[in-house]
């Protein structure tokens, strides 16, 4: 009874964390360049940045811990029914019964490069828009 619950939360868990960078991954695709025109407009966004950058390290985590998991869970439940697999079909076997954790953890890893590599955008722009605003006040006096 117990273990039921525990992998029903598992399950949950992992589902709630691919919804949550599936959303994460449509809002880093929504960004344009009219979108992060002013500095008021990049610290913004470099702070949601910098909280989906967290969230999504946290994710990999997570999923890292729940696909060692379940190779584990793949190996002992082989090694206990006795399966004669040759290493390459046992490799195989693992490989694919931890196919949605794997996915979990790419989909993940993925999502917290694509939001590192946003906020080094963000702090290029911000760096533009001080030295235009540097030149602007260097001709206006």
């Amino acid at each position: 009874m117990i273990v039921e619950i525990i992998t029903e939360m598992k399950k949950k868990t992992l589902s709630f964390i691919m919804q949550t960078i599936s959303e994460i991954n449509e809002q880093l695709q929504q960004i344009t360049p009219s979108t992060l025109e002013s500095i008021g407009a990049c610290t913004e966004y470099g702070a949601k940045l910098a909280g989906w950058i967290a969230y999504t390290g946290l994710a990999k985590a997570q999923a890292k811990r729940e696909l060692l998991q379940t190779k584990k869970e793949t190996i002992d439940k082989l090694i206990k029914e006795n399966h004669r697999l040759t290493p390459a079909m046992f490799k195989e076997y693992v490989t694919a019964s931890v196919s949605d954790q794997e996915y979990i953890f790419e989909l993940a890893d993925r999502t917290n490069a694509a939001a590192t590599h946003q906020l080094d955008l963000v702090r290029s722009i911000l760096s533009a828009l001080k030295t235009e605003m540097q030149s602007i006040n260097f001709y206006n006096k």
